[in-house]
């Protein structure tokens, strides 16, 4: 027997902490506590319209086996976080334990859904193929809620082997070769070490993140300024989110060095047996060295030899760079999905409609609409 809770303000979430965090341990292979942090942080760093609302789903004995955390904006109600400017975060998707009844849940937290009395919830940058948001659409479908899905681009993700050798195998020969290359024209160039700056001391994290913004304004973004240090906002959020992460123990930020000059960063974070690499960067002025493929190389190698991490996930589109390295993809998309437990939703049922049918017309995504 399973209830669903709502959690719509601090004063109710603040008891959920130790229970949230226990539920993203024992979900999804474990992704650590720094989910509900993450998502407080975003909705302090958006303003005083944005709210995070919690659904939870405890089971006979009082446990917390499931949950939902959305983030209320005047218009909609969108999962997950993002960030401002062009930059972005994978929403974090719902959290269910694993021995917990999927199908079961999944109701259980659209029924919670239903209750915060949405015209439509507008859920974006999701892993729409994942078993827990199908469990979720399947949920809304049985219950009558009118729905639009639509994948939008695919992620690359590298299953790791237990060996840089059997991974060097699975690559073809000319990608071998490159790698080959691209190694040996940046160590004539110098030395090359890669710095595990999450590893130092904590007191030096704030110099190793303002070094990397440094080389990301050094990048094409300075140019264009979509580079985090020109948006002070973005540049106190990610040092902000970098900070709690890092006490989780989740946070890993890679300097590649070329005599001591950091000349190259990835940013992410270890969840379960994954690796989410969420910024990368390289100094314009050492372009013609590689070092994005050179640090992605030696990241793998890194993890490889750590042995824990067994996904690493590119998190954004897949393009010719990430390509490269992946073996695996996965698909994100968007869910607008409308409670059809009231008569008079127009509203809702309007949007999903006209959102089908502008799909069908142009032929992008993949639509589905289902109502009673």
């Amino acid at each position: 027997m399973y209830r669903f809770e709502l959690h719509p303000d601090r004063q109710s979430i603040d008891p959920m902490r130790q229970l949230w965090n226990h539920l993203a341990l024992v979900s999804g292979g474990g992704i650590g506590c720094h989910q509900l942090e993450v998502l407080e942080s975003f909705c302090q760093h958006l303003g005083a319209q944005r709210k995070l609302t919690l659904i939870s789903v405890r089971d006979q004995s009082g446990q917390v086996v499931g949950g939902l955390p959305l983030i209320s904006t005047p218009n909609r109600l969108i999962t997950g976080y993002q960030t401002l400017s062009n930059e972005w975060f994978q929403a974090r998707q719902p959290l269910i334990a694993d021995d917990a009844d999927l199908s079961r849940v999944a109701q259980k937290l659209v029924e919670g859904m239903s209750q915060l009395q949405a015209k439509s919830f507008w859920l974006d940058w999701i892993a729409i193929d994942d078993p827990v948001w199908r469990a979720i659409l399947s949920a809304a479908e049985q219950q009558g809620w009118a729905i639009q899905m639509k994948a939008r681009f695919e992620v690359g993700i590298t299953h790791l082997p237990a060996t840089w050798q059997e991974f060097e195998i699975s690559q073809s020969k000319n990608s071998r070769k490159r790698c080959r290359s691209e190694w040996k024209q940046i160590s004539q160039a110098g030395q090359v070490r890669l710095q595990v700056a999450t590893e130092d001391d904590p007191d030096e994290l704030y110099q190793s993140l303002e070094l990397a913004f440094q080389i990301e304004l050094e990048s094409w973004k300075g140019k264009q300024q979509s580079a985090i240090a020109c948006q002070p906002e973005t540049k106190e959020f990610y040092s902000s989110w970098a900070s709690r992460l890092h006490r989780c123990g989740s946070l890993r930020l890679f300097l590649l060095r070329l005599d001591d000059q950091a000349i190259a960063f990835d940013l992410g974070v270890v969840e379960g047996d994954r690796y989410r690499s969420v910024k990368v960067s390289y100094k314009e002025s050492h372009m013609g060295l590689s070092p994005g493929h050179v640090l992605n190389q030696m990241v793998f190698q890194h993890f490889i030899a750590d042995g824990r991490v067994k996904i690493m996930d590119t998190v954004g589109p897949m393009n010719d760079a990430n390509r490269r390295w992946s073996n695996d993809s996965y698909r994100m998309g968007r869910l607008i999905l409308a409670p059809g437990t009231w008569a008079n939703n127009v509203t809702g049922r309007s949007l999903v409609s006209l959102l089908n049918a502008r799909a069908a017309w142009t032929g992008s995504g993949t639509s589905i609409l289902s109502s009673k």
